[in-house]
């Protein structure tokens, strides 16, 4: 949901979304128009989704294929919504060998950058 801090308006953003996750950091871009958010959508499988409220709906931002033993994705959105980063221990860029790692997905080209090379001993903490 979002409250409309003005007027105290609220509106589902979302329903029925299993498993959906919000960072506790920065989810929200600096304007409040791009909301990014983590869900499962099927079994260990766990993609990152942006609601932007100019386009009004969501969209699912990856395709990661599944992994039984994975970390949090925490998707975080840069201040002007340009840029998100998350961890995963699945194939994204390159061949993963199951550490956790960090990804930096910008978005007005799509292009995904993998951030760091931890060990595969790496937790997402």
């Amino acid at each position: 949901m979002i409250c409309d801090l003005n007027t105290t308006n609220t509106r589902v953003l979302v329903s029925n979304v299993e498993g959906l996750s919000v960072m506790s950091g920065r989810s929200i871009s600096r304007d409040g128009n791009r909301i990014v958010y983590s869900a499962r959508t099927g079994l260990n499988e766990t993609q990152i989704f942006l609601f932007d409220l100019s386009e009004n709906e969501p969209r699912q931002l990856t395709q990661l294929g599944s992994r039984s033993s994975d970390v949090n994705l925490n998707p975080t959105i840069s201040g002007d919504g340009k840029r998100i980063a998350f961890a995963t221990r699945r194939k994204v860029t390159n061949t993963s060998d199951g550490s956790a790692e960090l990804y930096l997905l910008d978005l007005p080209t799509g292009s995904i950058q993998q951030i760091t090379n931890s060990p595969p001993s790496a937790t997402g903490e």
